[in-house]
């Protein structure tokens, strides 16, 4: 047997297919001070129904709006960013322009996710082909450090200049912190989004650093549930892409499941798609806390590299 379960801040739903073709169903509220009380109730109902174990599950495959609704309800803990000097205010700065908002004389500008007390520069230069202008130095990088750390902050996104060309000034960030202050989590920005232009890669790190602890947190609950019914094999999580990854690497890159719940409605659109013969669809996913829509075009989905989400 293998498990499918969606948790929304409302509802949790869960399928479980067999390889006789068996399909059940159940949908319980979601336990939004412990989401894993859901999915736990709703396989138990399931087990008990159909006389089922955690020994007979094959996989467990999970799409969840954890990371979402963690992004626009705030409920991370503060972060702090090092960056190069003169670049702090990259995600205020952003691209300039905010499509039709910008013309809106009452619309307020999302506040970034960090801070300006909290995003700290760093006297280190690397040019554009990789070559190192000035390097950072140690004393400083502890100091740096060592205010995040008295400001209460134990998780540190890194976003350096030029980074995605040669990492070595993130890698050293990175190597200082974690010797200096133990139980400090630094993010490379070159880890997570290793591309050209600043304010993307910052913004991009910026939410993989603040959903981490949020997302640790929640898959450590979940799996020790399963691991409570006998189940002991891998979970799967839905990326914002469409695709699966481990646990364990959702755990360091939950960016990439920012909305991997509803990219799995999409998927499931275009399986129907396929099987009704329309080709152009709208996928439309309500939710209790958010709404989402897609475009499907000739059965396939419409893609897009850059996605906005909460502030920067």
């Amino acid at each position: 047997f293998r498990v499918g379960v969606d948790t929304g801040g409302t509802f949790t739903d869960l399928i479980v297919i067999g390889d006789d073709g068996r399909l059940l169903r159940r949908k319980t509220l979601s336990t939004p001070d412990d989401f894993s009380r859901g999915i736990l109730q709703a396989l138990t109902d399931v087990f008990k129904e159909y006389g089922l174990t955690g020994a007979d599950l094959d996989a467990f495959i999970h799409g969840t709006t954890v990371a979402t609704n963690a992004i626009l309800e705030g409920k991370g803990p503060p972060i702090g960013l090092l960056t190069t000097n003169g670049f702090a205010d990259v995600l205020e700065i952003g691209r300039g322009g905010w499509g039709a908002d910008v013309h809106n004389l009452k619309w307020l500008k999302p506040a970034p996710l960090v801070p300006r007390a909290l995003r700290l520069e760093i006297d280190e230069r690397i040019a554009a082909r990789g070559e190192v202008l000035r390097a950072p130095d140690r004393g400083q990088l502890k100091r740096e450090l060592e205010q995040l750390r008295a400001a209460g902050i134990k998780n540190v996104a890194v976003c350096l200049m030029n980074s995605y060309v040669n990492p070595a000034h993130e890698k050293l960030v990175q190597a200082v912190g974690e010797e200096a202050f133990p139980g400090m989590t630094i993010c490379p920005s070159t880890d997570v989004l290793g591309e050209a232009r600043e304010f993307e890669r910052t913004s991009t790190t910026v939410i993989n650093t603040y959903l981490m602890p949020v997302v640790d947190h929640y898959l450590d609950q979940l799996q020790k549930a399963l691991v409570s019914v006998g189940y002991k094999g891998n979970v799967l999580v839905m990326q914002s892409n469409g695709g699966l990854m481990s646990a364990d690497l959702a755990r360091r890159r939950p960016v990439n499941i920012v909305e991997s719940g509803p990219a799995a409605g999409v998927l499931a659109a275009c399986y129907l798609a396929q099987q009704t013969g329309e080709r152009n669809l709208i996928a439309f996913d309500m939710g209790g806390t958010t709404a989402k829509a897609s475009l499907i075009e000739d059965g396939k989905p419409f893609e897009s590299a850059e996605y906005h989400v909460g502030g920067g």
